[in-house]
């Protein structure tokens, strides 16, 4: 005889379009989660609702109810906290199995929860509210879970989410290869062109060459990409390899001017015929920006030229209509960068704050203690390369006397010449005139 299952929804595509709901495609149009949100609240009182959907539900809810403007901070907290407590508890206690409570942390790791959820539900519990900000990544982590754990299991269809598009990473690779073919050839074409334009004077020809060849470029790759989202962030990761928007061989305070002029206009076409590449693009930057170097941050030129891309997309006027229609994220953006504090990507979290009230609201203090942080680190170092450079000093000065090299002890003789009293041999032989007298007598 068949189980019967009571949910509270109808039937399983009810549940698949919630899904979607919380976790929309690049076609999805508008935001949609709050509408998720008030059908599960219906769901709750129908009663049999898994604890994975009501979960899903509370950190939305606190995600769309996170803004400064209108709640106090503390109140924020308060409720991410909830949320996450509710959820990290439910499931540890529906991993319950026995007659006896075991650990926590035992039914985090046989389920597949990161530990760190039961720290910070810990902390959160017993101790002081987390960071806003600690909170919020914890939000994301926790819905990318649920994500992996629950949603993706339910009649997979195409298109919801990262890696459920339809390509494998065989035909990634070859995409890839692909497109920096593509790449190539256009850079190829228009520094030849450019060449060929300064020699001719026709600069107003090549412009419109240029024009022709960039909206080919771009209408090719759209046919390529598909509106799939690993695709789009495949072609992100070719475009910031060294040679494309990264110039190769490039030094610390070169201007990105020539990479500018050949792949701006590229830019702007794929943003606006495929609206998600310009968020994925920034948020790819911003990655990279904060990613860990072996090199000292400060003097790498390639993060620097991330850095001026980022500036140049997110501040100037040029591309001030692709900003106005929503394509960029300042809030994104500097979230990463405080989150991989840097050089670089707190010198763009500052000039973002400064430029946006909003952010300035949401991450001002955040960024101003960082910088102070940085400030007193690199005071710190300087303070220590300065004891270093004393001790290498003094080392060298010791091993100068221990050589005897030491041409401060010298003397002078009758003849008014200087006479070394040290040399490669040790001590000299006096030479001058001497005077013989008894031990202790005083002239």
């Amino acid at each position: 005889m068949p189980q019967i299952i009571i949910t509270p929804w109808r039937d399983n595509s009810e549940l698949i379009k919630v899904r979607a709901q919380f976790y929309p495609s690049l076609r999805a149009e508008r935001d949609e989660r709050r509408s998720a949100i008030n059908l599960i609240g219906a769901w709750k009182l129908r009663g049999n609702l898994p604890h994975t959907v009501e979960s899903t539900a509370l950190l939305c809810d606190a995600v769309l109810n996170d803004d400064p403007s209108k709640v106090s901070t503390y109140s924020i907290r308060a409720t991410y906290s909830t949320a996450f407590c509710r959820f990290v508890t439910g499931l540890v206690d529906n991993g319950q199995t026995g007659r006896s409570k075991v650990n926590m942390f035992q039914v985090a790791t046989r389920i597949g929860l990161p530990k760190s959820f039961v720290e910070l539900r810990h902390q959160a519990t017993h101790e002081e509210l987390p960071a806003l900000l600690v909170l919020r990544q914890a939000a994301d982590r926790s819905l990318k879970w649920l994500w992996h754990y629950y949603w993706r299991t339910i009649d997979e269809r195409t298109g919801l989410l990262d890696d459920v598009d339809g390509i494998s990473e065989q035909e990634l690779q070859e995409l890839k290869d692909h497109l920096r073919g593509l790449l190539r050839a256009y850079r190829i074409d228009r520094v030849e062109a450019t060449k060929a334009s300064r020699k001719l004077a026709t600069s107003k020809i090549n412009d419109q060459d240029a024009t022709e060849a960039c909206k080919a470029l771009v209408q090719e790759i759209i046919k390529l990409l598909k509106d799939r989202e690993t695709a789009v962030k495949g072609l992100a990761n070719v475009l910031l390899e060294v040679r494309y928007l990264i110039p190769a061989n490039r030094t610390l305070g070169e201007s990105i001017d020539n990479a500018l002029l050949l792949w701006d206009n590229f830019l702007k076409g794929m943003s606006n015929w495929q609206p998600s590449f310009l968020h994925i693009m920034v948020d790819q930057m911003a990655r990279l920006l904060v990613q860990p170097s072996k090199l000292d941050v400060q003097f790498d030129a390639y993060r620097e030229a991330i850095y001026l891309w980022l500036v140049h997309i997110l501040t100037t006027e040029a591309w001030a209509a692709q900003r106005q229609q929503g394509l960029t994220d300042y809030a994104s953006v500097v979230s990463k960068c405080i989150a991989g504090p840097n050089h670089w990507s707190l010198k763009l979290a500052a000039l973002l704050v400064r430029l946006n009230q909003d952010v300035q609201d949401r991450y001002g203090e955040v960024v101003r203690l960082a910088l102070g942080r940085q400030e007193r680190d690199q005071e710190q170092a300087r303070e220590l390369e300065a004891i270093k450079a004393e001790v290498r000093r003094f080392d060298a000065a010791l091993d100068q006397v221990s050589d005897g090299h030491d041409t401060d002890m010298d003397t002078e003789t009758d003849n008014g010449s200087r006479k070394s009293l040290s040399g490669e041999a040790g001590w000299l032989k006096w030479e001058g005139p001497w005077a013989s007298k008894p031990i202790g007598t005083v002239d």
